[in-house]
């Protein structure tokens, strides 16, 4: 049923929220957007934590904002969502779910029990008669975690989307090229996409994005110091501060990884080209972060800044405030989010479940409950406001100590990370001529001492040699054994040649040997 909708992405350092019209057949309008800052802590692994403060901003904006409507959806974000890409025959749509269930342990090595295996259809094959699927695996523990959270804002759930489900339907609806490619950059990590026609050919998340650089730019004496995070990356959207090293160091990290994803799908998709990378997310709109970028990838770099004319406004909102590339994810969520497995009891929350089972008859028995459970909230956070007072002077102090285990922590992921790059890259590197000093020891250890090998060259898919035997029995031979080697696959030769000079006879031949695959 069409109506308006709240689309909410948690940051770990900002919480974004969109208002505007959902399912409907005219132009979607965006009536309202804001921001709240997210609690340290409250994001754990992609899971949230109920944090009563965050959840009091929230409210207060709500109410600023008018905002009437109790439907939500959220946007999830987190590698612990696991991602494959699956063919399966084509059964009736319903049956796609059990069918992916039942043979869960071949797409991943998880306990379902843990888990809400979620899907959508990539391409039909009619000439197959399959599908070729899109699946997650999302912990029902970060699942439960949003349920929770919508239930606290009083929201009810009407949707659960991935970031890299979001990204891809903003991508497909928003980008004009054949060859479409896209950089979400967010606070702590940053998610690469590419789409060829109509197809995901590549989505890769990153572990590092422009947390860094901006806490340079929130302590540093050239940008005025103390500064919160959301102030920081407020003057990096306003200011150039890539020119100070210090910043620009910080993102070395970020452009590294993003230059080894792009050139390793350029190095296996050689017929593609791309005529420009579109930038989205929190960091997108830094200044000289395109800049930075072009010269790091030698390609057009350009925020994602407009969005379709079907998209607008309402009349009362300032255009040149709402900053596209921050709330991409949020617009492109309400175009064709995922199927989570979710009841209706689980959408409506605990308020909502009270409200269907006893519709209106009961209104003044819910009352009282609200009543009572606001009365307990006051007493429990007069009663509970001195001990936390003291549980966080414990807290500081604890990460005090703590503070040397987290710089040991820091070079751990930074060092696990550019071992991973290393890895990669020596991957690359690799060619099937890597077999060659594993078919010299064969040739050494196999063939006879009278064998005589006139000249070889070795390629990068195999190795030629011209070969003199004293006989067509012992050519015989060697071919045979060159064709038992586990280094080869394949051993073709012409013919053999015999000749004769007074009583000696020789017989020549040459062969092509191909390296066996892995």
């Amino acid at each position: 049923m069409a109506g308006r909708i709240l689309s909410i992405e948690v940051g770990t350092y900002e919480t974004r929220v969109l208002e505007m019209d959902y399912k409907t057949k005219k132009a979607p309008k965006i009536h309202h957007f804001f921001k709240v800052p997210t609690p340290d802590y409250m994001v754990a692994d992609g899971s949230v934590i109920i944090d009563h403060e965050f959840i009091a901003a929230m409210k207060r904006e709500f109410a600023a904002n008018n905002i009437r409507t109790n439907k939500a959806i959220f946007v999830l974000n987190s590698a612990r969502i696991a991602s494959r890409e699956v063919t399966v025959p084509a059964v009736k749509e319903n049956k796609i779910h059990e069918l992916l269930v039942t043979n869960s342990a071949e797409y991943f090595p998880v306990d379902l029990v843990q888990y809400q295996l979620v899907h959508h259809i990539v391409e039909r094959s009619a000439e197959e008669n399959t599908y070729k699927l899109s699946v997650l695996a999302v912990p029902n523990e970060m699942i439960q975690s949003y349920l929770a959270l919508a239930d606290a804002l009083g929201l009810q759930v009407e949707a659960l989307d991935y970031v890299g489900n979001s990204v891809t339907q903003g991508m497909l609806k928003f980008l004009p090229d054949e060859v479409k490619v896209s950089v979400k950059i967010d606070e702590q990590s940053a998610l690469i996409t590419i789409i060829r026609g109509d197809k995901v050919e590549l989505q890769r998340n990153i572990s590092y994005g422009i947390r860094d650089a901006v806490e340079v730019v929130a302590d540093h004496p050239a940008f005025g110091g103390k500064k919160t995070f959301a102030q920081a990356l407020e003057v990096m959207k306003n200011r150039n501060c890539l020119g100070e090293e210090e910043v620009e160091e910080n993102l070395s990290p970020l452009l590294g990884n993003i230059r080894r994803i792009l050139d390793y799908y350029i190095s296996r998709n050689q017929d593609v080209t791309f005529s420009e990378v579109w930038l989205i997310g929190a960091g997108a709109e830094c200044k000289g972060l395109d800049e930075l970028l072009a010269s790091e990838l030698n390609v057009k770099i350009s925020p994602l800044c407009s969005l379709p004319q079907e998209y607008e406004l309402v009349r009362n909102l300032s255009a040149s405030e709402f900053a596209v590339p921050e709330y991409t994810a949020c617009i492109a969520a309400t175009i064709a989010p995922l199927n989570f497995n979710l009841s209706n009891e689980e959408k409506k929350g605990v308020f909502g479940k009270l409200l269907a089972k006893n519709e209106l008859g009961y209104a003044p028995v819910v009352c009282g409950i609200c009543l009572f459970t606001a009365i307990c909230m006051i007493i429990y956070s007069l009663v509970s406001t001195g001990f936390l007072k003291m549980k966080n002077a414990d807290m500081e102090h604890r990460i005090a100590e703590l503070s040397a285990a987290q710089q040991a922590y820091d070079t751990y992921t930074k060092t696990q990370a550019q071992y991973g790059d290393l890895t990669q890259m020596y991957a690359l590197t690799e060619t099937p001529n890597d077999a060659l000093l594993a078919f010299l020891a064969e040739m050494e250890e196999k063939m006879p001492s009278e064998i005589s090998v006139y000249s070889m060259t070795a390629g990068t898919e195999g190795v030629s040699m011209n070969i003199t035997v004293s006989s067509k029995a012992a050519a015989s031979k060697v071919l045979m054994q060159l064709r038992d080697f586990e280094t080869l696959d394949e051993v073709d030769t012409p013919g053999v040649t015999e000749t004769k000079d007074g009583g000696r006879t020789t017989v020549s031949f040459s062969v092509y040997c191909t390296y066996a695959g892995e």
